[in-house]
């Protein structure tokens, strides 16, 4: 699947699935977006926040940020488990009363043109944490590992067609196409995604600081582990990644 690697970690720890990341590596870019008449995070105070699950991923993220700024989840404000992706900018436009949720570009880009206000950039008020990734069932990589590292490959391989320069206005046509965004948004997207590393090169796994943020945001606002996060290889193979690099390199 591929995910918020807090998802599959939380896939591990909760619902006790053998599960591993296999791939990925990119910086987190979401951000807290909220309804017009909230000019910062405190204005939040009594009101419902949406997100897709309460205690993983983006969620998280919007926790850690309400802590920061003297709120306390779920008791100073509501976190209520509703939807999905873009769709919590459809939420939010037809429902005023969900005042605010976590979004990643180009619905974020889209949800403050369309007038909402951002109160929080993840990088800017976290720092560097470890956005989406691949993660499969440990017996299925085993299993599929041929099939797995050739999947690898090629996403490897197109990830360098869209980091590649001379390729950028093709990506940012087909950001528009396949998000159906205008394409001064998915221009903005492409240079979040590329300037601002939330594509990371090759999918490469970067265990130093990305991973270890998330591990240390689980462990603050959850409380898992003990509030002592254990080490990132726990949840990635890193095995599946340099064959399939290998693949690339005996076949050039």
């Amino acid at each position: 699947m591929d995910t918020a690697m807090d998802n599959a970690i939380a896939v591990v720890e909760l619902a006790r699935a053998d599960v591993i990341v296999v791939m990925g590596g990119g910086l987190s870019q979401d951000e807290l977006i909220a309804q017009p008449d909230n000019k910062s995070v405190k204005d939040l105070r009594g009101k419902i926040l949406i997100v897709d699950a309460p205690n993983t991923a983006l969620a998280l993220q919007m926790k850690k940020i309400l802590i920061l700024n003297g709120l306390k989840p779920s008791v100073d404000c509501e976190i209520r488990p509703l939807t999905v992706g873009g769709q919590r900018l459809v939420q939010m436009r037809e429902h005023r009363e969900y005042a605010a949720a976590m979004m990643g570009a180009p619905t974020s880009l889209m949800a403050k043109r369309q007038g909402l206000v951002s109160l929080g950039f993840v990088p800017d008020v976290l720092g560097r944490i470890a956005g989406d990734g691949v993660a499969v069932r440990r017996q299925w990589a085993k299993e599929h590992a041929d099939l797995l590292e050739r999947y690898i490959a090629a996403s490897i391989e197109a990830q360098r067609w869209m980091m590649d320069p001379a390729n950028k206005q093709k990506v940012i046509e087909l950001l528009a196409q396949d998000s159906k965004v205008p394409a001064d948004v998915a221009a903005q997207t492409y240079e979040l995604k590329v300037g601002g590393g939330g594509w990371s090169r090759d999918f490469a796994y970067q265990p130093e600081g990305l991973w270890e943020m998330l591990l240390k945001l689980r462990a603050e606002v959850e409380g898992s582990w003990g509030g002592k996060p254990p080490s990132p290889e726990k949840y990635y193979d890193s095995s599946y990644y340099n064959k399939a690099l290998a693949m690339i390199k005996s076949a050039r």
